[in-house]
């Protein structure tokens, strides 16, 4: 494992990692590079260009305006969407871009911005390039860069690079997959949170690394809280509307009431938080993704529910989740890109269930064993939610999420665990120690 759990729980906004965030990275590295190439003043024209899933989908998942905004300077992780819609309208009206808020030139969306949905940039299918122009229209800065399903971006022309000069990091405690994290757990008499928490030191302070983990929680819980209270609207364009607020209001005359019982009011509230942060990242919102913008809601919803629905809760416990999430999220996408480079067969959202699952039954105080059973109940067999909307497969991943980690807790068969064994095998996430 040589992923950090903040590559996992990354800070950005919707509606999604590859179409939205991963554009605006590397629109934003553009400009910087220009900027230190001390090539940006004499720059008169630049030029985008939009490649397979990029091109095709542009407009639904707004990859024009993430670019726009990366290059005018603007980050994922600190975007306000007051400022972006402000810098969005000036582009549209004015007809010019600042690039990084220093440098002024003329951009037209229509004429400056090409979409490619047929064409590939070295077979990868989300793929960008950026060109930079002088006065006398020469190309003086270009860069191609494609972007993972989490929002990594790569430099196309240094993949080979890369990969020849990557170096394996030597971490307190390195495991290969899930099955080799719980056992070295139960080898160290340790919790898997521990464990995770010493190779996070490798990159930081553990003061640092305890305090960041709970900015996460602290993004998520507004999340929620934007989703359930927000306005009707969620955007002017679709004028779509949204479901949770009104959700939200009928769940709390239900309670009011008590019309409803409890083990079904906990269950609404599930729903209702995963379904929250659904409709803020469709709106564009800030958003901790997990492993995916699309799938933020499954461990967003799990982990207000252990918040708010169990008596275990606390700095601590909520530390512990993330860490344990982030670990099997790492490790499971890490397993996706060595078996295949664009993990097409990889469910993110069975990522996302296993990541919540893992992480509740640590916070709750499950063994190493009850949570490598609970991450293999979660993420076994998606496909029959497949003909469901996003947002509600978010919510029903997060309700199989916690009753997984019950499941877990409460006595699972090692018969059923290995059978299951073989089905992720087949399917590439290699939980099995080699």
């Amino acid at each position: 494992m040589s992923i950090s759990v903040f590559n996992v729980f990354q800070i950005g906004v919707g509606p999604s990692s590859a179409c939205t965030v991963g554009p605006m990275r590397a629109a934003n590295r553009f400009s910087s590079e220009l900027r230190h190439s001390g090539v940006l003043n004499h720059v008169s024209r630049v030029s985008i260009d939009l490649f397979g899933t990029l091109a095709a989908t542009a407009f639904e998942q707004r990859t024009d305006d993430a670019v726009l905004l990366g290059l005018s300077g603007e980050e994922p992780e600190t975007l306000e969407s007051e400022s972006a819609a402000k810098i969005l309208k000036g582009i549209v009206d004015s007809g010019k871009l600042s690039l990084l808020q220093k440098h002024v030139l003329p951009f037209s969306i229509t004429t400056d911005i090409h979409y490619f949905p047929h064409e590939l940039i070295d077979e990868h299918s989300i793929a960008l390039r950026f060109t930079a122009y002088n006065k006398a229209n020469e190309a003086v800065h270009q860069r191609e860069f494609c972007v993972a399903s989490a929002g990594t971006i790569r430099d196309v022309a240094m993949l080979a690079d890369e990969g020849e000069h990557m170096q394996p990091l030597s971490l307190p405690n390195n495991v290969t997959n899930i099955q080799s994290l719980c056992r070295l757990a139960e080898e160290k008499d340790s919790r898997v949170s521990e464990l995770i928490l010493e190779n996070e030191c490798f990159w930081r302070s553990e003061q640092e690394v305890r305090g960041d983990l709970l900015g996460v929680w602290q993004i998520i819980r507004d999340c929620i809280r934007r989703g359930l209270d927000g306005t009707p609207a969620l955007n002017t364009d679709s004028g779509e509307k949204r479901i949770a607020p009104g959700l939200h209001e009928k769940l709390l005359l239900d309670q009011r009431q008590r019309s409803i019982s409890p083990p079904i009011n906990a269950m609404a509230w599930v729903n209702l938080y995963a379904l929250s942060v659904a409709e803020e990242n469709a709106r564009g919102g800030r958003i901790v993704s997990a492993p995916t913008n699309e799938h933020a809601g499954v461990v967003s919803a799990v982990l207000h529910y252990f918040n708010r629905f169990t008596n275990r809760a606390g700095e601590k416990s909520i530390i512990d989740f993330l860490l344990t999430a982030g670990s099997v999220g790492s490790l499971l996408s890490q397993n996706r890109i060595n078996s295949n480079a664009e993990g097409e067969e990889l469910d993110d959202l069975g990522i996302a269930c296993a990541m919540a699952a893992a992480g509740l039954s640590e916070a709750l105080g499950g063994s190493p064993t009850q949570i490598e059973n609970a991450t293999k109940i979660a993420i076994n067999d998606h496909l029959g939610l497949k003909q469901l909307s996003s947002n509600d497969l978010c919510a029903m991943a997060a309700m199989k999420a916690i009753n997984a980690s019950f499941i877990a807790m409460n006595g699972y068969s090692e018969q059923t665990t290995n059978d299951r064994n073989q089905t992720m095998n087949v399917e590439g996430f290699s939980l099995r120690a080699s």
